[in-house]
């Protein structure tokens, strides 16, 4: 869409055949990167990687040798795509486990997708780069986990965003930076049926953490739930509550307040 929503042109990659859209990722509103996948009776998961640089108008497809034969009992249950800028990507794809476990596999170019090298990832999930070096993943089984990365996925260590001591669940939602110094992280604070947002700030690029604002919850949200948070400048962000039915957002003037459901906003 080009018109914030009014309308809607559907881009979706040519002779998918058995093929299905797994994971999709515009850098810009022409270049973007698309993850085909789809399995055959006898074989393992097999992968693809459609390319756009006019929007999706046109997509160069090419096979994307992902797995080995040691791997093709593997399920994958989702995949998440990266791009920070047109060479440097990331690719996860989540094995399909139980509830208990969340584990997957990570991918890495810096040709725009022509190359990918395995590398190692401690959760199955979403991964977001500040910079070609410092990226995150949040989540694991109960969404309460959250690692950095300092050398482009090749090494992990846990993070933990200070804050007040609770003695229920806390979850983490993926850090968002601009100019890679200046960013916001969510986390969902649980105490018995009381449940709130955290909004906490850096400036020195995830070292370390401030609170700045929280806002009461009125459902509690599942274990795990997405939050997906739009950064709009270093002092301004919406997020979508699962299951809570409200789009937050910060105004002008630093305040967090409900976005009308109606409301037009880029």
């Amino acid at each position: 869409t080009h018109t914030g929503g009014e309308s809607w042109r559907e881009i979706t990659p040519p002779n998918l055949g058995q093929r299905s859209l797994s994971a999709v990722h515009f850098l810009d509103a022409q270049r973007g990167w698309a993850l085909l996948a789809g399995a055959g009776e006898t074989e393992g998961p097999s992968y693809a990687l459609a390319v756009t640089g006019d929007g999706g108008v046109t997509w160069r497809v090419t096979s994307l040798p992902l797995l080995t034969s040691g791997d093709l009992d593997a399920n994958m249950a989702e995949a998440h795509l990266f791009f920070i800028d047109p060479s440097a990507g990331w690719l996860v794809l989540r094995r399909a486990t139980g509830a208990n476990f969340d584990v997957g596999d990570l991918f890495r170019t810096m040709d725009g997708g022509e190359t990918w090298t395995r590398l190692s990832i401690p959760i199955g999930d979403a991964v977001y780069f500040a910079t070609r070096d410092d990226g995150w993943v949040a989540g694991g089984a109960a969404g309460d986990e959250l690692y950095r990365t300092r050398d482009g996925g090749v090494t992990w260590e846990r993070q933990d965003v200070p804050g007040e001591e609770i003695s229920g669940r806390r979850a983490y939602g993926l850090p968002r930076f601009e100019g890679g110094q200046r960013g916001q992280i969510p986390v969902v604070l649980s105490e018995g049926e009381s449940s709130r947002v955290a909004f906490y700030m850096t400036r020195d690029g995830g070292d370390t953490w401030q609170l700045a604002q929280e806002v009461p919850l009125e459902a509690e949200l599942p274990a795990g739930a997405p939050l997906p948070l739009s950064l709009i400048d270093g002092t301004r962000w919406s997020l979508v509550l699962p299951g809570d039915g409200r789009v937050l957002g910060t105004s002008q003037g630093g305040g967090l307040s409900s976005i009308p459901s109606d409301a037009s906003f880029s």
